[in-house]
């Protein structure tokens, strides 16, 4: 006979799939307010808008108008699911408290945020960026000089130059920044983002800089690194689109009895996907992973 009982506790499965949900939607993930959200979401394409610049003309008597030929488009992008899954024994779920379904519930919503992270990422890591939006060349760390000269040639491409860039980046690159005062004393202002809760996270020049863990050797990393190269990127949120599912996390606890002991299967499922609408608003930096710290 199987000990334990192959049904859940009444409270124990609502409650987890409850906090799943709180959990990501109030985190999210790490690139939450970074990116533009779909405008609309049918089957599995999601639909980000995209519109073309347009100029002004003087009005001369009589004259043919210049009529811009605008465009305003809806660009798609298909997304894909992703799963989290893991078990607990039968035994572990009898001794189950509400605080130890948090946890459960924490490192799920975590291990989904990180996921929708690394699609984001990679769709920026697969373009194929001309050379006059690449710098560094692997060989150095990151200064304040290589980001002013982002920043600066980021910002002579886009419309807007009003819209803040962001850039996350390693904790040895943002490191190196915080040694200049004049990046170290600088705060964000303005609206409650997501991502301004963020310990490690400065603006300036109108760039929001923040680390990220590099995750070496780990499912799901934030940098990809080949030998000691790691590129890391700069943009302008309306350059890049995702979403997906993300507010519609499905959560299933189901008995296992194939387990000895009997136990729990909890399998999460979420919808995700990213598209770059603006090339050009995007800036890419080729840092040397192992670099030091210089604090002269």
């Amino acid at each position: 006979m199987i000990p334990g009982n192959p049904y859940a506790p009444d409270w124990y499965t609502p409650e987890y799939q409850t906090q799943v949900r709180l959990k990501y939607q109030a985190r999210g993930y790490e690139l939450k307010g970074c990116v533009v959200p779909p405008m609309k979401i049918d089957g599995d394409v999601m639909y980000f808008p995209f519109m073309s610049e347009l100029a002004a003309y003087k009005v001369t008597r009589n004259d043919t108008s210049n009529a811009d030929n605008a465009e305003f488009t809806l660009v798609p992008q298909l997304w894909d699911h992703y799963e989290v899954q893991f078990a607990v024994n039968q035994v572990d779920l009898d001794k189950t408290t509400i605080a130890m379904v948090e946890g459960y519930a924490g490192a799920t919503a975590r291990a989904l945020g990180r996921k929708h992270t690394r699609v984001i990422f990679s769709a920026l890591e697969s373009l194929a960026l001309p050379a006059a939006q690449i710098k560094g060349d692997y060989t150095t760390g990151f200064t304040l000089d290589a980001a002013a000269t982002m920043i600066s040639d980021l910002y002579d491409r886009v419309e807007d130059d009003s819209e803040m860039a962001v850039c996350p980046l390693p904790h040895t690159a943002f490191s190196q920044l915080m040694t200049f005062k004049e990046f170290s004393s600088r705060d964000y202002v303005g609206d409650d983002l997501p991502f301004i809760k963020r310990a490690n996270m400065k603006v300036w020049r109108n760039c929001l800089f923040f680390a990220l863990p590099k995750r070496k050797g780990k499912i799901d990393p934030y940098f990809q690194i080949t030998g000691v190269n790691l590129d890391f990127h700069m943009w302008i949120p309306s350059a890049v689109g995702s979403g997906g599912l993300g507010d519609q996390v499905r959560s299933y606890v189901t008995w296992d009895n194939k387990r000895q002991g009997g136990g729990w299967d909890h399998k999460n499922i979420i919808g995700i996907g990213a598209k770059v609408l603006q090339e050009s608003a995007i800036e890419r930096f080729k840092f040397k992973e192992d670099s030091i710290i210089d604090f002269t």
